[in-house]
């Protein structure tokens, strides 16, 4: 009588075994494998797309250098230099599909280094603008740092601080043009 405890109890365990096979399937090793192979691969999207940013940030630096040099030789080249500000916008387009809060951050970051200029300016210190128009340029510091880090995150904000230094130097020039005017004026006056 136990062996036939024993059997019946044997054929209900392989019943119930398949059963929790059928409800929760047990992934095997090449499925975890090649699922993993996949979020690899989508890291490494993620990086050639940042990389891609920085090498449009390399070309906003270089092209204008390129572009005088060329207009030495052949002066008609210097009208390239009218398309400059076309690639610099659609650079900044193109860098809105990273999203995040760091390319935020670094926009926001990028934009406030020019507070201290700007409020020398409103004061009208024209002296001390020069000196305050230098603090933008610490972002070259931040931008090597950046392109040697592993990490996402300050790659990504220190591409925000770019086009947020270049939007607050657009902010800043109608300050500075009201500033020299009024300056101006006083001197007329």
């Amino acid at each position: 009588m136990d062996n036939q405890w024993w059997i019946t109890g044997l054929d209900e365990s392989t019943d119930d075994s398949k059963a929790t096979k059928l409800s929760n399937p047990i992934p095997d090793n090449f499925d975890y494998l090649s699922s993993r192979r996949n979020n690899l691969v989508m890291v490494g999207e993620e990086f050639f797309l940042i990389d891609e940013h920085f090498n449009r940030i390399r070309n906003i630096f270089l092209a204008p250098i390129f572009i005088l040099a060329i207009s030495v030789i052949i002066p008609p080249a210097a009208a390239l230099l009218l398309f400059y500000p076309i690639y610099i916008i659609y650079s900044f387009l193109v860098s809105m599909d990273l999203k995040g809060k760091h390319l935020a951050l670094g926009f926001l970051m990028g934009n406030l280094l020019f507070l201290p200029a700007i409020i020398n300016i409103i004061q009208l210190n024209l002296n001390a603008i020069g000196i305050t128009f230098l603090i933008p340029f610490s972002y070259v510091f931040y931008l090597l740092f950046a392109l040697d880090s592993d990490s996402i995150g300050h790659k990504k904000a220190a591409i925000g601080m770019f086009y947020g230094i270049i939007f607050g130097a657009i902010i800043c020039l109608p300050f500075f043009g009201i500033a020299i005017a009024f300056s101006g004026e006083a001197s007329w006056g």
